[in-house]
């Protein structure tokens, strides 16, 4: 079973239009029931959090700000 981690912050006005995106991938993934989505939103995207889901899974998206090396959370 797939695992896919969701990351986003939604702590601005872009990363909240970003989220919107999320949503659409978020529903059209849980169409299938083999894909386990693990969505980490607001004031639960730490960076402890997401070192540890990114653990766990086997795709992770991130809709948020960033460097091209490292995730802007």
């Amino acid at each position: 079973m797939p695992k896919v981690t969701i990351v986003r912050p939604e702590s601005d006005p872009v990363e909240i239009a970003l989220s919107n995106w999320a949503t659409q991938l978020a529903s059209s993934v849980t169409a299938d029931p083999s894909v386990r989505i693990m969505h980490l939103r607001r004031t639960n995207v730490t960076q402890a959090a997401v070192s540890a889901a990114l653990q766990q899974s086997d795709v992770a998206v991130c809709f948020s700000h960033g460097l091209a090396d490292s995730l802007g959370v």
